[in-house]
């Protein structure tokens, strides 16, 4: 696998299976193509593997409004100053996993402009209904001038989000929001590498059922890019679930849609046929996921034991199972 496919989301340190960039125009989605699909070989059918299950990983953290752990109890109250750039530009713009709904709300109507920690500069701007809720419509943008904050990276770019429902209550972090985030060439530079996302993500959260919580992203599609490799998401959609009564707390994820390999030669499909299910930081003890490729070639991986899996590979989509081997999933998963 390409470890190179990873990039930092500013605030997050999730690291993604990484993608395509290009300038953002509109809603920030690049065009559309019809991507060739990649012929799955012994050579890459490991390296296609681990490369899917990052994705479909790394994407149940993207658009997610704070951790799951910290979201039932109550939202992080904004600093009353709004000092060290708007808290730190409402924590990266709510994708980090602190800072909580009001900070982002207050940082949206009490700053416009902030000087950086170490250097450049934060934008916010916004329209919003009210300052003591969310409601359909509202938008808040963020929008980053090479800004450094002391975090190990400088920000570029813009995200911004548009409400599409909210209910509940933003202090005490029992809510249901629904939002769409559209990232505009934002780029995160860490040392020499420089990662890059253009594209909008449709974003459900629901902890209204505390302790049971629920999330998906989706998109059309996603482009992210390391600057020397490209990966495209598109129809994507992955949905997971926290159940804080179980200690470690209990997991599920869900996922579908198509993710390009182009260092092997295309694109390719991907579908859980059987949720997949785990608990606290560990691997998942359950779970089966498909992968098909050109002329109908696939890989069905399916977990056989808390941290270990089983890749079948049908090179031929024919149903007969040509290789079969059990994995670590550390090995796949990094």
């Amino acid at each position: 696998m390409n470890k190179g496919l990873k990039i930092l989301i500013p605030g997050l340190a999730v690291a993604l299976a990484a993608g395509c960039g290009g300038g953002g125009g509109g809603d920030g989605s690049p065009a559309a193509s019809d991507p060739e699909l990649a012929a799955i070989t012994a050579a890459n059918a490991e390296d296609i593997s681990g490369d899917v299950l990052d994705n479909v990983e790394d994407t149940a953290e993207l658009g997610r409004f704070g951790d799951f752990g910290g979201m039932g109890v109550a939202a992080a109250p904004a600093d009353p100053s709004l000092s060290k750039a708007a808290v730190a530009a409402a924590t990266k713009a709510g994708t980090a996993q602190s800072g909580g709904l009001r900070t982002i709300m207050s940082a949206a109507f009490e700053l416009t402009e902030a000087p950086c920690e170490v250097s450049g500069t934060v934008s916010i701007s916004a329209d919003l209904r009210s300052n003591d809720s969310l409601s359909a419509g509202d938008y808040i943008e963020f929008s980053f001038n090479a800004c450094d904050n002391g975090d190990g990276e400088i920000v570029d770019g813009r995200v911004a989000w548009t409400i599409q429902s909210f209910s509940g209550d933003p202090d005490t972090g029992f809510f249901r929001l629904g939002a769409r985030l559209n990232f505009d060439n934002l780029t995160a530079t860490e040392g020499s590498e420089t990662g890059r996302i253009n594209g909008a993500i449709d974003s459900l959260v629901d902890t209204e059922s505390y302790p049971l919580i629920s999330a998906s992203q989706s998109g059309d599609r996603l482009s992210i890019s390391d600057g020397v490799h490209t990966v495209v998401m598109e129809d994507w959609i992955t949905a997971v679930t926290a159940d804080e009564s179980s200690q470690p707390r209990a997991y599920t994820w869900d996922a579908s849609g198509s993710i390009s390999v182009p260092e092997h030669g295309g694109t390719v499909t991907y579908n859980v046929l059987e949720t997949f299910t785990g608990f606290g930081e560990n691997p998942p003890d359950a779970g089966v996921l498909f992968i098909e490729g050109k002329d109908g070639g696939n890989i069905t991986i399916t977990v056989v034991s808390q941290g270990q899996v089983q890749i079948d590979v049908d090179y031929e989509g024919d149903g007969v199972v040509d290789d079969s081997k059990l994995v670590a999933w550390e090995d796949l998963d990094d």
